[in-house]
């Protein structure tokens, strides 16, 4: 059978703790179609898929996905775990790379460099948050349809339904692979969960003179830049 990867972005604007982040703006692209043009610089695949609920609210995101040529899928807000799975299985993937669209800095270099190993093992889950080492918002986690349709049957609880992956890295059945950074700055983080990660990002972005230089190495130079600056002043 002939593989079909695709990039599955979870994405709804009814966050209680900041409703519509995905469509605040950075350097005049919504938070959304940042992250959406930083996911094309992929080489393996080109299948990107926003992955969004059938909430009348979330019709802005569908008009995003339309105006930038990508694939959707309208589910469950909550069953986000049934959103992934029938995304998946409308769209015939036979492996999915999730992405959440709260993450603006996801990176290409650090999503190609693991489908390499991803692409070469068996494992069935593949990523770097079982045990985090690279900052929050770079996380990336591969899986196949077999996993994900498995995980959807023996799922059972809210939280599980809710969080797609967790069953799989419980699961002791699945095999898995952690993919560590050569740093740990896991108590680091560029992802958007409040107004004032809004600034942080805005700030982080305009540090680097183009966005083409963001990237997993650029972030952890400047991470340790960072930190060595503050152990100076100590």
């Amino acid at each position: 059978m002939k593989k079909k990867i695709g990039i599955i972005i979870q994405a709804r604007l009814g966050s209680k703790r900041f409703p519509n982040k995905i469509i605040k703006k950075i350097d005049k692209k919504t938070i959304l179609e940042f992250l959406i043009n930083r996911l094309k610089k992929i080489k393996f695949t080109n299948n990107i898929i926003i992955a969004t609920s059938n909430k009348k609210n979330d019709k802005k995101i569908i008009e995003i996905a339309k105006k930038n040529n990508i694939d959707y899928y309208c589910g469950s807000e909550n069953d986000v775990l049934d959103r992934y799975f029938c995304c998946a299985k409308k769209f015939n993937l036979t492996d999915i790379i999730r992405i959440t669209s709260d993450c603006p800095f996801s990176d290409p270099m650090l999503i190609n460099k693991m489908y390499i190993k991803y692409s070469t093992s068996n494992f069935d889950y593949f990523s770097n948050v079982i045990k985090p080492t690279f900052p929050d918002g770079l996380d990336v986690e591969f899986f196949n349809f077999k996993t994900l349709k498995k995980t959807w049957e023996l799922a059972k609880t809210l939280y599980e339904r809710e969080h797609v992956t967790n069953l799989m890295i419980k699961n002791n059945n699945i095999k898995k692979f952690n993919y560590k950074n050569k740093y740990d700055l896991s108590s680091e983080r560029i992802t958007l969960d409040t107004p004032e990660d809004l600034i942080q990002i805005k700030k982080f972005y305009f540090s680097f003179k183009k966005s083409e230089q963001i990237n997993y190495l650029t972030i952890n130079k400047k991470y340790l830049d960072m930190k060595k600056k503050i152990n100076k002043r100590l």
